[in-house]
């Protein structure tokens, strides 16, 4: 039976060949991490560069002449119809404040009638020329139906719908 002092002598020489073998490891790995950061500096920073000058500028001609596009044909929402769901509360609100500003007719939707009539009265307060609220669930197929229905009577016509409500 081996004395407990032979068998951790014997434990010490094999971590020290396995330290050997894992400083000689590591002493080969800066070389493939040496080559392998002098091939991507080579090679990566002339490619960024060279799709940097190609592509950047047909991109920034893009964006000038969209801009002045825009500035000469401005999307002008003064009394379109608007029919937002979700417009209680969060991004469905915050839609309906923006229409609102542009002069668009708003059509809103949720499920909380008390919050819609505050959403409708800050909508008029921000520029909206007209603003309906039908209360209901847009999880339920005869509602959507009715607040579609309900804003082509209403107004006569109906576009674009940005649709808010979460359907979980």
């Amino acid at each position: 039976n081996p004395s407990p002092s032979t068998h951790t002598q014997a434990s010490s020489v094999s971590s020290s060949l396995g330290s050997r073998q894992a400083c000689e490891l590591e002493s080969k790995r800066p070389e493939t991490m040496d080559l392998v950061n002098g091939a991507l500096n080579w090679a990566a920073m002339p490619a960024m560069v060279a799709s940097l000058l190609l592509f950047y500028p047909p991109y920034y001609l893009f964006k000038l002449c969209y801009s002045f596009l825009s500035y000469l044909f401005p999307d002008d929402l003064k009394r379109k119809v608007v029919l937002i769901t979700g417009a209680s509360s969060g991004i469905g609100e915050q839609l309906a404040y923006q229409y609102a500003t542009k002069g668009a007719c708003l059509a809103l939707l949720a499920r909380r009638e008390w919050s819609l009539r505050q959403v409708a009265d800050r909508a008029f307060e921000l520029g909206a020329p007209d603003v309906i609220i039908l209360p209901g669930d847009v999880a339920d197929p005869d509602d959507c139906n009715r607040f579609v229905q309900a804003t082509i009577d209403h107004y006569g016509r109906c576009k674009p719908v940005p649709v808010t409500a979460n359907l979980v």
